[in-house]
């Protein structure tokens, strides 16, 4: 066994400022500053705040854990509406800026997980001399255990493998110790294994053994264990390159966040200063170039804009089932755009006629998702979850986008006010099969009283008159253009999805609707797309959902959801509504039909209602002619 004493001696190493530090302090600060700007999407959590109970099973990830977390959401306890963030910071050096960072956080009320060591040494030494050297670690206990008492987290970053010259039943022995002492002075319960420097078997601190007489007190919470999350961000080997440097990117972490579920963020403290020093193998890399340049010049006044917002990304979704003729020209068209920032996803949703070959052949310049069929409304949900784009562009496999469509789309969301979730759709030329040249669709836009609307973009409705709408008539009209001519952002992405998946086609129609009761919905008059007319167009068949019993329900239950998530009274009603004309004649209810003739002037007479009630009636008198020829 090793005494810790062995070949070690105490020393305070001279460290220029601004040594090891490689990113502003301000960029991680601004950041902070997007949290807290979206704190009715965003929570942020610690590790106490996660539904432990008496599970400390870690081999296993925690189990119960996850299982109690999922039952929150499901319950409502927790909002399936929120994205869970945990920060949390590894104290390796530099403990001094670790104060300003947390200090930082404070101010803004965002609380992290702060991973400190009871003993510093010095790993360079250990590394190329295997001698054991203790360094100074001047913690802030004081500030440290105000910050635990507002609610932040302190734990053990464990290095005890380190410390035991590589001797595991040691490190046992020093684990124990080092919990003991920081408890002294924090309350310690979790705890993370630091990587630090490996034995010559490649070991490293996280083949610990955690003593029995902790197990039931302490948490191993990153690093070989810990508690699921859907994903973590780690600027850890940052200096070292051997991480891809894109990974490195926060900001692209940020944006494949989606609501309901939970991330972790580990953050180094030591990367970050008022002062730091450019890396060179990083600086070919885009986005660290993007910082510099708006950091760069820190002593004379930073820029001011938001590093955590650049040009948005486009994601362009095309949905496909066995259209594999179509498939090709419509990837080329989402791949052939003008605007340079672009991610194309292929959802082929459960296709047997060849369409995979078609979607492999286009190998990493897209992202496939391939699953089993499921219908048109679980390929849409699949593509968003699998998007990471600030604009998403819907497309059919068998249609195509103009080269101009991302660009001009850009343009139009940027005029639109940013808090609010908007919808913008674009008109179609048709071609193909019996189609006159130059037919476009749609060949107009309406507002909400199916009036139509001038002007080269126009707005067709917003959250508030929408439902003052379906307050006053149980249902909403569709008011958009076909699927391949609709686009939505990130922020009503994550209100309206996931949709549900109980039809084959006919995802528009809820996605559209969903989209007019949470923002606001325009129509711009620009042809971005071309629509295909063929045979075998599944849109020739969608109508069928009108009177389907089982959509129209998963529709109407889904509107309400919607509504009573973001706070207000479940008011849509199909079945007593102008919607349920169609489906009401399908299955011959002539009584239903001359109710709704009556119902509908009810709510509100005007040449609308009037002009539907007519319409039922004549349904009504049509479908009993019918039954009373087919009784005879």
């Amino acid at each position: 066994m090793t005494e810790r004493g062995d070949n070690s001696k105490t020393s305070d190493l001279s460290r220029p400022e601004a040594t090891d530090a490689y990113l502003p302090l301000e960029y991680y600060v601004d950041f902070l500053k997007f949290l807290n700007d979206r704190r009715d999407q965003i929570e942020i959590i610690t590790y106490r705040d996660l539904p432990w109970g008496t599970d400390y099973d870690f081999e296993r990830a925690y189990p119960d854990e996850w299982r109690c977390w999922e039952e929150q959401l499901t319950s409502g306890e927790r909002s399936r509406h929120k994205i869970y963030l945990l920060l949390q910071h590894d104290v390796d050096n530099y403990p001094e800026r670790t104060t300003r960072m947390l200090e930082a956080e404070r101010s803004l009320g965002i609380r992290s997980n702060v991973m400190i060591f009871n003993t510093l040494i010095n790993r360079p030494k250990l590394e190329t001399s295997g001698d054991l050297e203790h360094l100074e670690y001047p913690l802030d206990d004081d500030v440290l255990r105000g910050l635990q008492g507002d609610g932040f987290v302190i734990g053990y970053h464990c290095n005890a493998y380190e410390q035991a010259l590589f001797d595991l039943t040691d490190a046992g022995r020093i684990f124990a110790n080092d919990v003991d002492e920081l408890r002294a002075r924090f309350d310690i319960e979790f705890f993370s294994a630091h990587g630090g420097v490996r034995d010559t078997s490649g070991q490293s601190n996280a083949c610990i053994r955690v003593p029995e007489s902790l197990r039931g007190s302490i948490r191993w919470v990153h690093n070989t264990y810990g508690p699921r999350f859907h994903a973590t961000y780690s600027d850890g080997a940052f200096a070292s390159g051997k991480k891809p440097p894109e990974a490195l990117d926060l900001r692209a972490f940020a944006k494949s966040w989606r609501p309901g579920r939970r991330y972790r963020i580990l953050v180094h403290p030591q990367y970050y200063h008022e002062r730091p020093s450019r890396l060179r193998h990083m600086e070919t890399t885009p986005w660290y170039r993007e910082v510099w340049a708006r950091y760069g010049g820190l002593s004379e006044g930073r820029a001011t804009s938001d590093p955590h917002s650049d040009s948005p990304l486009v994601s362009l979704l095309i949905n496909n089932h066995n259209y594999a003729p179509f498939l090709g020209e419509a990837i080329e068209s989402a791949l052939g755009q003008s605007y340079a920032r672009t991610e194309v996803i292929v959802v082929d949703d459960g296709s047997t006629d060849g369409s995979r070959d078609v979607i492999r052949e286009f190998g990493d310049r897209i992202t496939p998702v391939f699953r089993e069929n499921g219908g048109q409304a679980s390929a849409f949900n699949a593509g968003v979850s699998a998007s990471r784009g600030d604009i998403l562009c819907f497309l059919d496999a068998d249609d195509l986008c103009l080269p101009e469509r991302a660009e001009r789309v850009v343009e139009l969301f940027s005029r639109k006010p940013p808090e609010r979730p908007a919808m913008v759709c674009h008109r179609l030329e048709s071609f193909g099969e019996r189609v006159a040249t130059g037919s476009i669709t749609p060949s107009h836009y309406l507002d909400l009283r199916l009036r139509k609307l001038k002007g080269d973009v126009v707005r067709m409705s917003d959250a508030d008159a929408t439902y003052q709408y379906a307050r006053r008539f149980a249902y909403l009209p569709f008011l958009a253009s076909p699927t391949s001519g609709i686009s939505i952002d990130r922020r009503l992405a994550d209100l309206a999805f996931p949709l549900p998946e109980t039809h084959l086609v006919g995802a528009d129609c809820v996605m559209v609707r969903a989209a007019m009761l949470l923002g606001d919905l325009y129509g711009s008059q620009d042809v971005l797309g071309r629509r295909r007319i063929h045979g075998d167009n599944h849109s020739r068949f969608s109508q069928k959902h009108l009177v389907d019993e089982r959509f129209l329900t998963s529709m109407n239950d889904y509107l309400n959801g919607v509504l009573e998530a973001t706070g207000r009274e479940p008011v849509i009603k199909v079945f007593d509504s102008m919607g349920a004309t169609r489906y009401y004649t399908h299955i011959g209810s002539v009584r239903d039909l001359l109710r709704l003739t009556r119902l509908v002037p009810s709510q509100e007479l005007s040449w609308q209602t009037l002009s539907y009630s007519i319409q039922a009636l004549w349904c009504a008198a049509t479908t009993a002619v019918t039954h009373r020829r087919r009784d005879r």
